[in-house]
């Protein structure tokens, strides 16, 4: 039961360079004590969990980190006591699996570090990030239906959650759910406001998702076997960014760092087509906790 994250497993050349920051930087001070507190209730199933986080399963890794406190912060009991599905929770006496995965670059012989913000590909259009978004994340979804999770013992008659959360290019954590929503159902919405100002919205049957030569059929709920899906869980928050804002705020605050935290979340007006933006300085007493 439990591990050490930031034991040394290979040289520091061999080491994902996030990792290496993450472990060394003082600016990641309440990261660490968080993920070590974490890390102390974590059991690795595989054995081979820390040797990934910091080397070429890090985002991957990370997420599965966030996950743990996720479901545990709410309230469920956590299980990991089998190879698979990653987890096993339970509350109120229902008891349902959770399997994790991610939207990954394409596989390298060595670490590679994230590209400079001048070295990221271009910006797709939005006809394009759609599409790109769907392949992206259509391909390891339809992978997770052939594991059949449903068939094993401790999994049948149970719900059964895919986690899923983006790493395929630099920036694709800026997507919204947005796109993966018109994949999973293989509906494109349109909207207009009528002439009260009121907010239309109107859906659209999408076939198929095409990048170049590569199409996928829309509709990841209608493909045969995902029946037995109970719901896919998305977010772009699992990230070391988010340990570190927690551990700001709570029992890891330093004095050495400051942290401003910008964005856009959802509006409560039924009549708006567009985001809030928002602003504010981690910890600052006069801000609610972030969960």
């Amino acid at each position: 039961m439990g591990i050490d994250l930031f034991q040394r497993t290979r040289p520091d050349a061999e080491l994902h360079p996030q990792f290496i920051i993450v472990r060394d930087s003082p600016l990641h001070e309440p990261a660490r004590g968080l993920l070590r507190e974490l890390q102390a209730q974590f059991e690795d199933t595989d054995g081979n969990f820390v040797e990934q986080f910091q080397t070429n399963g890090f985002d991957a890794r990370t997420f599965e980190l966030y996950l743990f406190g996720f479901l545990m912060d709410g309230g469920h009991t956590v299980d990991r006591s089998n190879p698979s599905p990653d987890f096993m929770i339970t509350r109120a006496g229902i008891t349902a699996a959770v399997e994790a995965v991610t939207a990954n670059p394409p596989p390298a012989k060595e670490v590679e570090p994230y590209p400079a913000h001048d070295q990221e590909e271009p910006p797709l259009g939005i006809e394009e990030l759609f599409d790109d978004v769907a392949i992206r994340m259509g391909s390891p979804l339809f992978s997770k239906l052939q594991k059949r999770y449903w068939e094993l013992p401790h999994v049948t008659n149970r719900p059964l959650v895919i986690a899923i959360q983006d790493f395929h290019r630099a920036g694709s954590l800026m997507t919204s759910s947005t796109p993966l929503a018109q994949y999973l159902y293989g509906l494109n919405h349109h909207w207009y406001h009528d002439q009260d100002g009121k907010l239309t919205i109107s859906a659209k049957a999408v076939d198929v998702h095409r990048i170049g030569a590569k199409e996928i059929p829309s509709g990841f709920f209608n493909q045969a076997l995902a029946e037995n899906i109970s719901a896919v869980l998305f977010t772009n928050a699992g990230t070391i960014p988010k340990f570190n804002r927690l551990g700001h705020e709570g029992r890891y605050r330093s004095e050495r760092v400051r942290m401003l935290r910008y964005g856009s979340c959802y509006r409560h007006d039924p009549n708006s087509d567009k985001p809030q933006a928002f602003l504010y300085e981690v910890g600052a007493p006069d801000k609610d906790p972030e969960t």
